[in-house]
């Protein structure tokens, strides 16, 4: 951990603090809630914290801070205490640091280290209402900051934002402009809700209410913090199925920032500040905005054009490798012959899965596409194939994602596709029941899964990790686990989970080997949850943790 981690941590154990003496809850959310789960603190490479606040009680920690104040060199910030913030979600900052974001470099807000506060409005569960939230807050962000383009990726009424920016040239006038917006988010009552949205300019999230019904303490670090107790649908609902493991070095993202532990954003501001003609350059951006605004539709249609050259390309080439194949590609699936699939499905997969055709919901770029996907024209029999595939070799987000994508286009109806994702929903159940500790149930469903799709490798994975517990609930313990484990090392040959839980079966009859296959677990494995698994393992043991995967951590 480093000081920057240090320091935010002390920060964030201030919020803990007001949050317990005030009745307030409040989760870890983001990357430092898989920081929590999956590395008991920070994620190695995280810069930041985020935390949720339903509106409830996001309003109730503002009138606690407004009341009794914070600690010396903290602020809170938000569009609804001050209007010449920039950003529309919240932050609780220390004032004696520097990070000076790209979108704050014009702007004279607090900009030092932050912990950043997003809160999730009730909504009813209802498609004109989500557009109608949606287009408000996007509108909300860009007359709020004034650098970033917000609306530019949806197809929207520039007249709208003119008007507005016309209304905002006197602070009273700005004021109400962003007061009417603040109340629409407002506008429904939690008890008459089954949805919350989130109040963020990149994209409004949607989440199931009862992800918030219940929140427990984690440890993060060297102290706990708050998590929803639905903490694994959050993080499968945000990052996927796959939020588990660690990404590739390469993959390890940061924020772009000017940082400093030592020195005050103040003074760091000023330094640059004389070489700016701040006036200009805001009036640049607004330009700049509104002809982005303008050409919206235009630029659109162009990036369509160029995705129908390369969905062309992308059909031609899958047939092709099709064609030339002997055997039949429905029989390769049948017999778990995932090399062949690759060797013929992934460069289709590389371009059908690209941002620039299912979008990210996470992404300024591609948050059109999110909205507007699109399905390269392969014959409708290849669809459940290719889904079944992307299931079965660990990318079961991006199958649940084209399915999705293909009953919007193409509407319900298609038996394999439904039943397909219907085993994704059962799998992700078991995976929550899992990490809820909710054994029993969980391995019920697990077997009733397995009844229905044999092949269900997740499912086998959560029997197999329930029985080392429990091995009371198999009337044949020894066959069933040998079983799976046979079963999910020749899916899965070499790779460190399988392992891992090979050296589980054998820890209470064979030590010494066991050690051995956790040894080689550990360095073949980017499952971050079994690195942190191994690591209690070897601590207890007083053995030191091997290299772990090359480019992860």
């Amino acid at each position: 951990m480093d000081l920057n981690q240090a320091q935010l941590l002390r920060m964030m154990s201030e919020i803990d603090d007001i949050c317990k003496k005030n009745k307030i809850d409040y989760t870890l959310a983001g990357g430092s809630m898989i920081g929590a789960v999956r590395h008991r603190g920070f994620i190695p490479w995280d810069d930041d914290m985020d935390i949720y606040m339903t509106q409830s009680n996001w309003y109730k920690f503002l009138e606690v801070v407004k009341r009794d104040g914070l600690p010396e060199g903290r602020t809170l910030e938000a569009p609804e205490l001050d209007r010449s913030f920039s950003n529309m979600f919240n932050r609780y900052t220390n004032t004696d640091t520097t990070t000076i974001h790209n979108s704050q470099i014009v702007h004279s807000d607090a900009a030092g280290q932050i912990i950043d506060i997003f809160v999730f409005d009730p909504i009813i569960d209802d498609p004109k209402a989500i557009k109608e939230y949606r287009e408000n807050m996007m509108l909300y962000s860009d007359l709020i900051n004034s650098v970033i383009g917000y609306q530019t990726r949806f197809d929207v009424d520039p007249a709208r934002y003119q008007s507005c920016i016309k209304r905002c040239r006197t602070p009273e006038g700005r004021d109400q402009v962003l007061s009417e917006l603040e109340a629409s988010f407002r506008k429904y009552d939690e008890k008459d809700c089954t949805k919350y949205i989130m109040r963020w300019g990149l994209n409004t999230f949607v989440l199931d209410k009862e992800i918030f019904d219940g929140y427990e303490y984690m440890k993060c670090e060297s102290a706990e913090y708050e998590v929803v107790t639905h903490f694994s649908e959050y993080l499968t609902w945000q990052y996927g199925d796959e939020w588990i493991y660690i990404p590739h070095h390469d993959d390890q993202v940061t924020h772009d920032t000017v940082a400093d532990e030592f020195i005050d954003y103040k003074t760091v501001r000023n330094d640059y500040m004389s070489f700016l003609d701040r006036e200009k350059l805001m009036k640049t951006y607004r330009k700049r905005k509104l002809k982005h605004l303008k050409s919206g539709p235009k630029r659109h249609r162009y990036q369509d054009s160029v995705q129908d050259l390369k969905a062309l390309a992308a059909k031609m080439e899958l047939e092709q490798r099709i064609a030339a194949t002997d055997e039949d590609v429905f029989e390769m699936l049948e017999n778990e012959e995932y090399g062949k699939l690759r060797e013929i499905f992934d460069d289709f997969a590389k371009v059908q899965l690209s941002p620039g055709f299912i979008g990210r919901v996470d992404n300024f770029g591609f948050i059109y596409r999110y909205y507007k996907p699109m399905l390269i024209d392969i014959e409708d029999k290849y669809w459940p194939l290719f889904v079944k595939f992307l299931k079965s070799t660990e990318r079961m987000a991006r199958a649940f994602r084209i399915i999705t994508i293909y009953e919007e286009l193409n509407g319900t109806g298609n038996a394999e596709m439904e039943k397909i994702k219907d085993e994704i929903l059962r799998t992700r159940k078991i995976v929550n029941l899992y990490f809820r500790k909710e054994y029993e149930e969980a391995y019920k469903l697990a077997n009733e899964l397995l009844s229905d799709d044999p092949k269900s490798y997740q499912a086998m994975k959560i029997k197999l990790r329930i029985l080392f517990v429990h091995p009371e609930y198999s009337d044949n313990y020894k066959e069933d686990a040998e079983y799976l484990l046979s079963y999910l090392g020749r899916i899965y040959p070499g790779t460190g989970e399988v392992t891992k839980y090979q050296g589980d079966y054998l820890f209470p009859t064979d030590r010494e080997k066991a050690i051995e296959l956790y040894k080689e677990a550990y360095s073949h494995t980017d499952n971050g949850y079994v690195l942190l698994e191994l690591d209690d393992i070897f601590a207890e043991l007083g053995i030191e943790a091997p290299q772990p995967m090359e480019g992860i951590l």
